[in-house]
């Protein structure tokens, strides 16, 4: 059985791994990197876009994800566009009675795709919108796996 790591809201990997990276997302939104190369591989999990003060060591939040993302990046001597990119996540079970501007999992993929593009990234995958995902980010290999999950029973972490 090979290596796994959980990632919880609000965890976050960047390195090298010798297994899978997993987690499960439901309105939050989770980025993978991955540098063929060096096998370096990121898996986040925010929950929202920014918190009430900027704390770049609070990954629950975009805004640190996005600038710890570049720092270690910066750290490694990489560059963004040495890495395969991803974007996942941003679904929902029902749809927000109060329109978009207070449904947190649109709030997300907005601030998410803006990221994107303000940092010039391009998107190699990606699965927006839609209903719970389970991901997983095959660290060895970059391979990212994602399953629609269509009901609460699907919440299973191995396969």
């Amino acid at each position: 059985m090979s290596n796994q790591q959980f990632l919880m809201p609000g965890d976050y990997f960047f390195g090298q791994y010798d297994g899978n990276l997993l987690t499960l997302l439901g309105s939050c939104v989770a980025v993978t990197l991955w540098h063929p190369r060096l096998q370096l591989a990121a898996l986040t999990h925010f929950l929202l876009p920014r918190g009430q003060r900027f704390d770049p060591q609070d990954t629950h939040y975009g805004e640190a994800v996005f600038n710890q993302l570049q720092a270690d990046m910066a750290r490694l001597g990489t560059q963004p566009s040495e890495y395969l990119k991803g974007l996942f996540g941003g679904g929902t079970q029902m749809e927000s009675k109060r329109g978009s501007d207070l449904n947190v999992a649109a709030k997300n993929v907005s601030f998410s795709c803006e990221q994107f593009e303000l940092l010039g990234w391009r998107i190699d995958q990606q699965a927006l919108g839609g209903s719970y995902r389970r991901l997983s980010l095959d660290a060895r290999t970059g391979k990212v796996t994602c399953k629609d999950l269509q009901d609460c029973n699907q919440l299973r972490i191995r396969e």
